[in-house]
């Protein structure tokens, strides 16, 4: 939970500031505040450099079309089960929750872990902001069903404003689909509203009906590339039956 440590440090920073400084004479003030302000910039920099240092590194699409699956795909469906958040998708607060017997505040969940609970059946969600229009919606790509399927859902949250998805509400990806872009979060091109686009990649996938823009947490994209991958040889599968 690095990303959380370096956004910590800086509001405490403000916090002591703001209550230390304000007990100064008003002399002593003009001083202080760009001190305060200067060492607050600098963490704010140093900081973002240690967390896009720490960023997991983003596969190309072809890395991860190298990938083989095992050619008997999922060897149960368990989509009846509450679906779980992949490793790259969990909150702050499922962190400290699935965190608590290990005495350790760490991300809970493990990559290669989730692709192993994909074979056998486990459903996921994964967080997926759709870019559409011009601007990035919340939302979560489920990956479960039988047959296996990805659809993105809208969160339900916000209501309105500019962080609202447009478009429909639910948005199967129309098989067969397949990653075929990947690329670092550009915080200025894409507008990205995210503070930690680090931990994110913008994707693009090519479905049946066009092309999709997403941005995902990196550690998630293996598990989404199976999925999509299982889900693509089970369609053609009962197309053929």
């Amino acid at each position: 939970m690095l990303a959380l440590l370096l956004f910590s440090i800086p509001l405490f920073v403000i916090n002591v500031c703001a209550k230390t400084i304000f007990r100064l004479p008003w002399h002593e003030q003009v001083v202080a505040w760009p001190a305060c302000v200067g060492a607050l910039a600098w963490l704010t920099l140093w900081g973002r450099s240690r967390a896009q240092a720490a960023a997991p590194p983003i596969p190309g699409a072809a890395e991860l079309q190298a990938a083989e699956l095992p050619v008997s795909g999922r060897t149960s469906d368990l989509s009846a089960a509450a679906p779980v958040r992949a490793a790259g998708s969990v909150t702050v607060i499922g962190s400290i929750r699935n965190s608590g017997d290990a005495r350790r505040l760490d991300r809970a969940g493990d990559p290669a872990a989730d692709r192993t609970a994909l074979l056998a059946g486990q459903a996921f969600r994964v967080t997926a902001l759709r870019s559409n229009e011009g601007r990035w919606g919340y939302g979560t790509l489920a990956i479960g069903g039988q047959p296996l399927a990805v659809t993105w859902k809208r969160d339900t949250l916000p209501l309105a404003g500019p962080r609202r998805a447009r478009g429909a509400p639910i948005l199967p990806l129309a098989l067969p689909s397949t990653i075929v872009l990947t690329r670092p979060v550009d915080s200025g091109r894409d507008r990205f509203p995210q503070v930690n686009g680090w931990l994110f990649t913008v994707v693009t996938i090519r479905t049946r009906d066009g092309q999709e823009k997403f941005a995902l947490p990196t550690l998630d994209l293996p598990l989404v590339h199976a999925a999509l991958e299982l889900a693509n040889a089970e369609n053609a599968e009962n197309a053929v039956g």
